[in-house]
């Protein structure tokens, strides 16, 4: 369901999608690198630049963050990181 809410909003703004599989790790330079997994629930950061947001876990919350990001102006997240249970 996050990816949807992603398509979704990417239909409207394209952004940036930087999947991982559970166990596996971002870059160290990364923005989201050490950002975990909530409660075993699919999580998505949305960076932009070297900040990234608070973790998402529902579907609403992540189109609210992406379309959040939109009213600040700011065109593209630099990824939005997902990871899912195994």
């Amino acid at each position: 369901e996050l990816l949807d809410a992603v398509w979704q909003s990417y239909q409207e703004d394209p952004a940036r999608l930087k999947m991982i599989a559970p166990g596996d790790a971002l870059p160290e330079g990364h923005p989201a690198f050490g950002k975990l997994q909530v409660d075993d629930l699919p999580t998505a950061y949305v960076c932009r630049g070297t900040f990234c947001s608070l973790p998402v876990t529902s579907p609403a919350d992540l189109s609210a963050t992406l379309k959040d990001i939109r009213k600040l102006g700011v065109r593209q997240p630099a990824d939005a990181a997902r990871t899912e249970p195994r």
